[in-house]
């Protein structure tokens, strides 16, 4: 499968730091680029306290790493405290964290690389929280904040999704690509001084130097359609077609469809059958099995 260079600037205004084009929106209230006439801009280094911050590690599911002063297995019960400690979670594998206060659960798939960025408190209360996911995917179930400048922010190479009460999912291609779909909540996308509002039940995606999609329902069907099938080379390649913003994850490997939704797979001709699962961006699976013609 060829997959074309993606390079996409979301730069935001995060916190009140700076003025720039492009932003995410949720609930009609800006988060990033130019703030509201009812929210002004916070100098947080002025404004934070000493406060411990935390995220638990409640739940795991196979191999997961924590990185801290060094890597290992994580364990339930281990805390990600300080700037730059992480988890890592392997093929087959996933964990759920909770961050402190309960402010909200963070569910981090398979093959899904999360870091520590920013936990902070500010004078007036609000929790500033911010991860960096380099690739993978996350869903995140935040409760409503009370204190407006409260935030929960997950940054990505190619953007940054925030949370003010809301249920939402974030997957992050290892090149850049990213596509945010919607459970609850609203969530404004913007990109190349254009935005758009993503509602529940709606997905939009960002590529390179593009504007993000216009929103559109989500698939929840999460079906797949194999075009085209034939055997060159000892191997057998097929030609599958699913919605542009899913994966399909099988034997361990991630496939990612081009805008059109279409993907090329060659597999090894020993397999006679395949269990493909077909991932959006919220984290819903479905599995198929697919019968490999080695003729």
């Amino acid at each position: 499968m060829s997959n074309r260079q993606h390079l996409v600037s979301l730069r935001m205004l995060i916190l009140g730091l700076a003025l720039v084009p492009t932003g995410l929106v949720l609930g009609g209230q800006p988060l990033y680029g130019q703030p509201s006439a009812h929210q002004p801009p916070i100098d947080i280094a002025q404004a934070t306290v000493q406060s411990e911050r935390w995220l638990d590690i409640e739940e795991i599911r196979g191999e997961v790493i924590y990185h801290g002063a060094q890597s290992r297995s994580a364990q339930i019960g281990d805390r990600l405290s300080q700037i730059g400690q992480g988890i890592t979670t392997l093929d087959r594998s996933s964990a759920v964290l909770e961050v402190d206060s309960t402010i909200g659960r963070i569910r981090v798939a398979a093959n899904t690389a999360l870091e520590v960025d920013q936990l902070t408190v500010l004078q007036d209360g609000a929790k500033v929280t911010v991860l960096k996911i380099t690739q993978g995917q996350v869903r995140i179930q935040a409760r409503r904040f009370t204190n407006p400048n409260t935030r929960l922010e997950v940054h990505s190479p190619s953007g940054i999704a925030a949370v003010r009460g809301t249920d939402f999912g974030v997957s992050v291609t290892s090149d850049g690509n990213m596509a945010i779909a919607t459970e609850t909540g609203l969530v404004e996308v913007s990109a190349q001084s254009q935005s758009v509002q993503v509602a529940p039940g709606q997905v939009s995606m960002i590529e390179m130097g593009e504007a993000p999609t216009p929103s559109r329902l989500m698939d929840r069907q999460l079906g797949m359609d194999i075009q085209r099938q034939e055997f060159v080379g000892g191997r057998a390649v097929m030609k599958i077609k699913v919605d542009p913003a899913n994966r399909i994850v099988c034997n361990g490997e991630t496939w990612f469809p081009d805008r059109d939704g279409l993907l090329t797979a060659r597999i090894p001709s020993h397999q006679s059958y395949l269990r493909m699962t077909v991932h959006n961006p919220l984290g819903e699976t479905r599995e198929h099995v697919v019968w490999v013609d080695n003729d």
